[in-house]
């Protein structure tokens, strides 16, 4: 028989029992949009997160090389670990537009504090400073105010978990002091410290916040900061003028000998990010997936049901001269094809639940080709695993066996 043949005659015994076909479909379908959905979501995740790490102002390529001191602390005793010296080394090296000194990012910064109330302390905690405004809920005290920011008061406010390390178990913690570097900071309020920003590092949960003003006055320095920013001249490779000028630091920056120069290079951080986050998805993806080998059994029972029902259908073809092997055809087609519908059903109903679930989350979701040819490549790898043992049934039939 013609191919064209055989798909019509599979196609009408489909059509024959469409409520056991519909009813095989569904598992198919099911598994299918819960595969494109978690892939689309996730995938659509992990743009947002990596498009919300390295948005810049302009788009110009900064490369950043950091400079870690050999004492620990964010406020050492020495501020200032480039100076204008350092600036002017680098921008000698080719491909440097421009170099200048910054914080790496301001609003997330390590810091050492301490409380002398807490008996069987000694050493400090290491707690994560914010110097930005706070969205946090307050529940004890208040919020810092912009009374606050213009007189650069030394006051604070403080998760609750870091309030009970450095406090213990008090009724309270408002009015009690923080020290930082050797000065007292009266703590004002406390949050409960629930992070809600899951597109950044901020996920990560900030323990307590300064007024800017406060930080400005006490720690921050004209021209200070362990990062340096490089901006690359557009036709060099970043990553060959980063090697180079951390060369030059290492030979020749003027703190080369009280610590150790870092290239911080954000693409590679961010293929890092991007991996495991594709890692975990297609992880829960696979999990999910399951469904569709329980699916698979379910067309594989279909089609010995229907190998059983067509017995004098087989019998009668091979007496007309079908060879085997037209049999064992349309048994697989008729399995590929209920795999196949069920397949572009399920990615039609993944892309339609992803796009609705989108509209509940901070980020779209990405149904791209490879979810495409993921679904029409598990669909057909079903139809036809599955259909193989039925359609060999079939085509094996003795036909003597079948006429009496």
């Amino acid at each position: 028989m013609k191919f064209i043949e055989i798909l019509r005659s599979s196609l009408k015994a489909l059509i024959k029992n469409k409520r056991r076909t519909v009813l095989t479909m569904i598992g198919i379908v099911i598994g299918i949009a819960s595969v494109i959905t978690i892939i689309a979501l996730g995938k659509g995740f992990q743009n947002a997160v990596i498009q919300n790490l390295t948005q810049t102002e302009s788009d110009d390529v900064v490369i950043n090389i950091l400079y870690q001191p050999n004492t620990t602390g964010m406020f050492g005793s020495t501020l200032s670990y480039y100076d204008q010296a350092d600036i002017e080394l680098v921008k000698t090296v080719a491909g440097v537009e421009k170099a200048e000194i910054g914080e790496l990012d301001r609003g997330f910064m390590p810091i050492q504090a301490t409380s002398s109330l807490r008996a069987g302390r000694d050493k400090p905690l290491t707690l994560m400073l914010n110097i930005e405004p706070s969205t946090e809920t307050i529940t004890e005290g208040r919020n810092l105010n912009s009374a606050d920011m213009e007189a650069s008061s030394r006051v604070v406010i403080i998760s609750r978990g870091i309030g009970e390390e450095l406090f213990g178990r008090v009724d309270s913690f408002v009015g009690r002091s923080v020290d930082i570097r050797g000065e007292l900071y009266r703590v004002v309020g406390v949050y409960e410290g629930d992070a809600t920003d899951m597109m950044s590092f901020n996920a990560l949960g900030y323990d307590i916040y300064m007024p800017q003003s406060t930080y400005e006055k006490h720690y921050e320095e004209p021209d200070s900061g362990n990062n340096l920013m490089l901006t690359i001249m557009s036709g060099y490779t970043p990553k060959d003028v980063a090697d180079e000028a951390l060369e030059q630091l290492e030979d020749f920056g003027s703190m080369r000998s009280e610590g150790a120069y870092q290239v911080f290079d954000m693409a590679l951080m961010m293929d890092g990010i991007g991996n495991i986050l594709t890692m975990v998805t297609y992880f829960i993806s696979a999990i999910v997936g399951i469904s569709l080998l329980i699916a698979g059994v379910g067309v594989m029972n279909m089609m010995y049901i229907s190998v059983s029902e067509r017995t004098k259908e087989i019998g009668i073809r091979r007496a007309l001269g079908a060879t085997k092997s037209s049999v064992r055809n349309q048994f697989l087609l008729e399995g590929l094809a209920i795999t196949m519908i069920g397949g572009l059903t399920g990615l039609l109903l993944g892309v339609v639940v992803s796009s609705v679930a989108s509209n509940f989350l901070p980020f779209p979701a990405v149904v791209d080709l490879f979810s495409v040819l993921l679904t029409v490549i598990i669909s057909s790898a079903i139809g036809l695993f599955f259909s193989v043992m039925p359609a060999n049934s079939a085509a094996q039939k003795d036909l003597i066996d079948i006429l009496r």
